[in-house]
This record gives structure tokens, sequence and C-alpha cells, in this order.
């Protein structure tokens, strides 16, 4: 999970990483990539399926909802756009990405995630997105460099690289986010 890479980039232990919505400290530098949608994911054969759409009060309405426990960022957000609209959010936790997929797939469970995430088990017929709305949780990701790194041109080269094949993703259709500006060429700003 994101998190931990969080902390080894801040440390210096990782040169670049793909973070959901970074905070600013010292000795980071970032590029916001893309803006991106989070949704409710059920098993095909869930009635809930056939929706095109639920509203964030009635997705908390759900009695098995597995996401993943504090701190990390996606339930960071869920919870703070829940207490932005008074809604009360009570969810199993689970850490584990593919724990959650087999939870939805196997146990009637409903989770909320990145349409990215899933999409093996979409493309295999096994899950269905289900757009949230009323208000849409959404997160920012930004490509991070440590400013630790020993290699600091490759590291940036690796960086350019990672942002140009998550713009062509985006392009394509493959992965479902909105690219914030032009994102031909990555170009760190260091923020403190």
């Amino acid at each position: 999970m994101s998190g931990y890479l969080d902390d080894l980039i801040q440390v210096g232990r990782l040169d670049v990483a793909l973070l959901y919505d970074h905070k600013a400290f010292e000795h980071v530098a970032w590029t916001e990539m893309m803006t991106e949608q989070l949704m409710m994911f059920v098993t095909v054969d869930n009635p809930l399926a056939k929706k095109k759409s639920i509203s964030f009060k009635k997705l908390f309405a759900q009695d098995l909802i597995t996401l993943p426990g504090r701190p990390n960022v996606l339930r960071v957000v869920i919870e703070q756009l829940a207490a932005r609209h008074d809604v009360k959010v009570n969810v199993n936790d689970c850490d584990s990405l593919p724990a959650i997929a087999k939870l939805v797939c196997n146990s009637n469970h409903v989770t909320v995630m990145p349409q990215f995430a899933f999409i093996d088990e979409i493309k295999r017929g096994e899950m269905a997105p289900i757009l949230i709305v009323n208000p849409t949780p959404v997160w920012t990701l930004a490509v991070v460099v440590s400013q630790r790194t020993v290699n600091a041109r490759a590291s940036e080269a690796v960086a350019r690289t990672m942002a140009d094949l998550m713009a062509e993703m985006v392009k394509q259709g493959t992965w479902r986010a909105e690219l914030r500006g032009d994102r031909r060429h990555l170009e760190p700003k260091t923020r403190t």
C-alpha cells in the first residue's frame, strides 16, 4: 500500500513512486499527474451490479463493506468525505488488495477502489464497478521523486517514463482518470 512507499521515499530508501493524495514533505519533489474517481465494486451477480450509480450515503448502508484500514490514504479520503457529508462509515478492515478482491468475488463484500485496481477482475467478468455520486470520492495521483536519491538524473528519467506511461494509459482508456494539464514531460516541483 502507498503509505509504506511514502515512508520509504521520505527517508531516501526508495527513489521514485506513484502515490495517492501525497502531502508536502521536505526532500521530496512531485508532479500531480491525474485525478481518479473511486468506485464501488461488487460481484457481477450482486443485484447492485445492474445499477449505473449509487449515492455515497446509500453506499454505506451496505452491510459488508471492506476497505483498507487506517492510515491507508483511501480510507482517509473516504472518512474525510463522509465526515463532511454527515455519513457514518462502518466497514471491515483489510490491508491486502488481493484479499479484498477475494472477499468481493467470493463473499458478497463490496469495496471502494479506483477502477484500475480491479481491471483484471472486470475483464474476467468477476466484478462490476458502480459510480458513486452525491458526492463522488476522488483522489489525486502523483509521481514522487526522493531528493535524497544517489542518482538524481536516473530517478528523474524513471519518473518521466512512469508519467508518460500513465498518461498514455489514460489517453487509451485503460486507466480511467483525468490528466492534470499537459504531462508529456515530468517537471517535479519541490514543495516544503
